[in-house]
């Protein structure tokens, strides 16, 4: 595949971790920056579609990878950025 999507999804799931890790942000700002900020950085739709367009073009195997490793990365990415928010932003 040629665009490497899932390393576009990491980045937001980690900011969006790190903003609501951060308790110097307000509930409402934390929420504003990662659905408002991040959701014009990147959707879920483009995720589907990369997912989509594999299984119909018989790259099952590469789907299922695909769809494991950007789900996967993208947790693991969020779990970081909130434990980094919270311990740098003491």
């Amino acid at each position: 595949m040629g665009n490497p999507w899932h390393q576009r999804q990491r980045l937001p799931s980690y900011r969006c971790g790190a903003y609501r890790g951060d308790r110097s942000l307000g509930p409402q700002a934390a929420t504003a920056l990662a659905v408002g900020f991040l959701g014009a950085f990147t959707t879920y739709s483009t995720f589907a579609w990369e997912t989509f367009t594999l299984g119909r073009t018989d790259r099952i195997l590469l789907a299922a990878c695909y769809l494991t490793a950007s789900v996967v990365l993208g947790v693991l990415s969020a779990a970081l950025g909130h434990w980094l928010g919270r311990v740098l932003m003491q």
